[in-house]
């Protein structure tokens, strides 16, 4: 008699949760430039000059280029979770289609509430939504 009288029946109950980023994914997190590459599902577009980027310094402070404007502002990352707070641009008007990605990004940047890296690749999300991919470039 293996279970001694206890019942040998079990009920589990299972609960998917996301995996939180590893200890080597946050520090690359940081200090890292993070060149757009899509964007709501979408290939991004190289924008005017430079590829719109960022990087997210140590202290919770984000750099990087729209595509259009420069954009500085904070953010607060732990355990796979990633919040930007309101960040400031320069005011610069670029075509259309360099705006509309410009806006997207900002409205990407509010959305996330968390990230996953994977390889070279940053994912910014919502939930479980991607919003938008980066790619890691040398500095």
């Amino acid at each position: 008699m293996i279970t001694r009288g206890a019942p040998s029946q079990v009920a589990i109950l299972l609960q998917q949760v996301q995996q939180p980023a590893t200890a080597t994914s946050a520090t690359k997190l940081r200090d890292t430039r993070w060149e757009l590459t899509e964007l709501n599902g979408q290939p991004a577009a190289p924008g005017e000059g430079e590829v719109p980027h960022l990087v997210l310094r140590s202290k919770g402070k984000l750099s990087g280029w729209t595509g259009c404007n420069t954009i500085a502002g904070s953010y607060i990352a732990e355990q796979g979770a990633l919040q930007f707070t309101p960040a400031a641009t320069t005011m610069k008007m670029c075509p259309p289609p360099v705006m509309e990605q410009e806006q997207a990004l900002g409205a990407a940047l509010k959305a996330t509430t968390g990230y996953r890296i994977e390889g070279e690749t940053l994912e910014l999300l919502n939930g479980q939504q991607v919003l938008a991919k980066f790619q890691a470039k040398a500095r």
